[in-house]
């Protein structure tokens, strides 16, 4: 039986505190649960918290502290001793609908507790009684506490392994918990103290009910699917969650119990990758180095490549050690693609095989033809065998990738060759192109044109030792438009204290061009051209803040004064031909017709055969309307 946590129990309790119970009194109590969520104090812990429970005074905090340490006691399986902490709390009057006890919410935890132990102690009788409790409380409560009833006769059957029932009455509780909240919300004001309470009552007791719905749907998934299956998505879901040492733990169940098969092979990436999200690096790689020792034949030996290359590359910061591994990565797909029967693949039963199927790529095109991915599902097991499609996707990435590891080098045409074999794999990227719609895979073809990607190489001169790759990193994420990771490791350039102020300003402009225009972002750039001082830096900070204004006909006028600014202070930055063209453009959107044939005329003497030329052109031509 898994064990449910009663962490969420802990702080619901330390906080359930009403008007004739101050916060200032409720400390000490506060204090005593610290203690007890704690592993190494969690004995001092009991000890205060059965202090608090033997208050011969009635307060929230004296029957808070019995449903605490009932609920302590029974989670170590100590049923007398949980028994006996609630023995004095099963006065059905004071639960009642007419009950006029002033501590009847705080009542009705213990209440319920009680109930819960005596359906632990497993006799007959007292399951009885412990159903007679539940019913009561449910049909004599109301709003939150009727979803606490239910919650808690859910715990009671899951406990007794009548798991469908359990998931209905939990579904009742969250139906009943969300009502709640919406006629709070319905009848106070924004920033009532009603409400307050309401919010902290209902987000003290959802994540209860969802880690309790989780663990039934995954024993009513064990019943119809098996065990193995169950682990698996017990372990990815909990890993989506960010549950990374309870993701282990069924990563580790799954890996003893059901060697060579399908799922425990699937699983070593999700393991090693829980690894990497604790910090141990070493540990990760291990995993998967062990994995491709012993399955040089599985439909995941590439998918371990991979990742290696990738903790090379974000963690490592080691160019080389990426590139060897993203390279056999390749060698393994393309391979995989001439030879698929040489590929080991273990089967799963024709059930688990529909429930599990892939449900579609994981790379697409938005309605604006923007590159979106999609996480894969936890129930979902893909593979190069069972989704066609994934083939490409993985060689797409490994090119990327490789391609990206050249350009960092300096390797301008191998990089262009591992972009272009791209086009010859990816249908929507080859589409694009041909349509002439700007996407990933121009931006990395202009990337080998100009020697870089997005800061130029002048202004990367200003980083300095493993900045310049964590850079790079963040700039290719930026052009395959995996935005958050690219903010990610610009953030992380950013908020290092040890770093200078070009370097700031550099990872300032990135972040800010991850995101939507927003106050926030331009505050980024407003700092970063003052970071950036003289340097080429600031220009490309006041290029993309005047882009922000230029956007916003209101501010059309503080665009003209950055753009005009930059071609001063840097009359040969590599934003000349656009600031020229913005500044053609908005005098002739303003009826200025005269000023923007000056700014096209430095156009063609300095950029004859610019896109921005010609566009402007055109656009004066047109009398300033977009063709």
């Amino acid at each position: 039986m898994v064990k449910v946590l009663i962490l969420t129990s802990l702080i619901s309790c330390a906080f359930s505190v009403n008007s004739e119970d101050k916060p200032s009194a409720n400390q000490p109590f506060v204090e005593a649960v610290k203690l007890l969520s704690s592993e190494k104090n969690r004995s001092k812990g009991i000890t205060e918290i059965a202090k608090f429970a033997r208050e011969k005074k009635d307060s929230d905090t004296k029957f808070d502290a019995k449903a605490l340490l009932s609920e302590t006691y029974r989670d170590e399986k100590k049923i007398d001793k949980a028994l006996e902490a609630v023995s004095d709390c099963s006065d059905f009057d004071r639960i009642s609908k007419n009950s006029t006890f002033p501590f009847k919410s705080s009542y009705l935890k213990a209440f319920l507790e009680a109930a819960h132990c005596k359906a632990a102690d497993r006799d007959k009788p007292s399951v009885r009684e412990s159903f007679k409790m539940l019913d009561y409380a449910e049909n004599n409560t109301e709003g939150i506490d009727k979803a606490r009833s239910q919650y808690k006769y859910g715990a009671v059957l899951f406990d007794l392994n009548e798991f469908s029932k359990a998931d209905m009455y939990l579904r009742k509780a969250l139906e009943t918990a969300e009502a709640y909240l919406k006629e709070k919300k319905g009848k106070v004001s924004e920033g009532d103290a009603k409400l307050t309470d309401g919010n902290r009552d209902y987000k003290q007791l959802k994540p209860k009910i969802d880690e309790l719905l989780f663990l039934v749907s995954i024993e009513l998934l064990e019943a119809e699917y098996g065990e193995e299956y169950a682990l698996y998505v017990k372990a990815r879901t909990l890993y989506d969650e960010k549950s990374y040492e309870a993701s282990m733990t069924a990563c580790r169940d799954l890996l003893v119990k059901y060697p060579r098969t399908l799922c425990e092979q699937a699983i070593h990436l999700t393991y090693s990758d829980c690894f990497s999200e604790i910090g141990k690096t070493d540990e990760a790689k291990k995993v998967l180095e062990d994995f491709i020792k012993r399955q040089s034949k599985s439909v995941y030996f590439g998918d371990a490549l991979m990742r290696l290359g990738k903790i090379s590359l974000e963690k490592d910061l080691d160019a080389d050690a990426a590139r060897k591994y993203y390279s056999q990565a390749l060698d393994f797909f393309q391979l995989a693609r001439e030879q698929k029967d040489s590929i080991d693949l273990y089967t799963v039963s024709d059930k688990v095989s529909i429930i599990s199927s892939p449900v579609g790529p994981l790379i697409g095109l938005d309605e604006w033809f923007r590159t979106t991915y999609r996480k894969q599902g936890a129930k979902e097991i893909i593979d190069i065998k069972n989704a066609p499609w994934l083939r490409d996707e993985k060689e797409r990435e490994c090119l990327t990738w490789s391609g990206f590891l050249h350009l960092v080098a300096g390797r301008t045409d191998k990089a262009r060759e591992c972009f272009l074999q791209i086009k010859t794999i990816s249908k929507d990227l080859a589409m694009l192109d041909a349509k002439h719609i700007p996407n990933a895979l121009w931006r990395l073809e202009s990337a080998c044109n100009v020697g870089y990607m997005v800061f130029s190489v002048e202004e990367k001169k200003y980083l300095k030792g493993k900045n310049k790759l964590l850079c790079s990193y963040a700039e290719l994420n930026y052009l395959i438009e995996k935005f958050d990771v690219a903010k990610k490791y610009f953030r992380q350039i950013a908020d290092e204290p040890r770093n200078d102020d070009c370097e700031r300003a550099i990872a300032l402009i990135g972040t800010a061009a991850c995101g939507d225009r927003s106050k926030e972002a331009e505050k980024m750039l407003s700092d970063a051209m003052k970071f950036g001082g003289k340097t080429p830096i600031a220009g490309t900070a006041m290029i993309y803040l005047a882009s922000y204004c230029h956007a916003d006909a209101d501010r059309a006028k503080e665009a003209a004064t950055l753009f005009e600014s930059y071609l001063k202070l840097f009359p040969d930055g590599r934003f000349r031909d656009k600031a020229l063209f913005r500044l053609g453009y908005a005098n002739m959107r303003s009826g200025n017709e005269n000023e923007a044939e000056k700014y096209l005329a430095k156009l063609k003497e300095s950029f004859p055969g610019s896109g921005y030329t010609q566009s402007l052109e055109d656009f004066i031509k047109n009398k300033g309307k977009i063709q």
